[in-house]
């Protein structure tokens, strides 16, 4: 393997290791109340005056680490 391959690797390595130092890993249980945030805003509001969450909503079922089922509260 090539000297800067090497190289790239250990500090991809490094990097890794500082982010997730820092990083915290939230799991939620079924029944808790979490709100949904909102990424994608339509084209014609402001960006600045648009809602940035939704809900409340509950967790139904946990699929894998980072995805949930949810259910609006009120239904």
């Amino acid at each position: 393997m090539p000297q800067y391959v090497a190289e790239i690797h250990h500090q991809l390595t490094f990097y890794k290791a500082q982010y997730d130092r820092k990083s915290i890993h939230t799991v939620y249980e079924p029944g808790a109340k979490v709100w949904l945030s909102v990424e994608q805003v339509a084209q014609n509001s402001s960006r600045k005056l648009v809602n940035k969450f939704e809900g409340p909503y509950y967790i139904c079922q946990r699929v894998d680490d980072v995805n949930y089922v949810l259910r609006h509260c009120q239904t």
